[in-house]
């Protein structure tokens, strides 16, 4: 990223690391944060669920939690026409 945009790489490092203090904060806050064209980050409940240890088949319980989900932007999933007709 510093090479493409001609930014120094601690100034890079620095500001990601801002952005993902900042994403934490905001979800811890009960947030949720959208970032058109990147993606959304959310705090999902996770039900509350009986599992099975496969090794000896033991019933375990799974207590509810909550998980952060980062669903993509479908401009991050579609890959760029270019790429396409490389065969990328």
């Amino acid at each position: 990223m510093a090479e493409i945009s001609g930014v120094d790489k601690k100034e890079v490092e620095h500001v990601l690391n801002v952005e993902r203090d900042v994403i934490i904060d905001t979800l811890q806050g009960g947030e949720d944060i959208f970032n058109r064209g990147f993606g959304s980050f959310q705090i999902k409940a996770r039900a509350a669920r009986v599992a099975r240890n496969p090794k000896t088949d033991e019933k375990i319980y799974v207590p509810e939690k909550k998980a952060s989900t980062m669903p993509s932007a479908e401009e991050m999933t579609t890959p760029p026409s270019s790429l396409v007709a490389a065969g990328l």
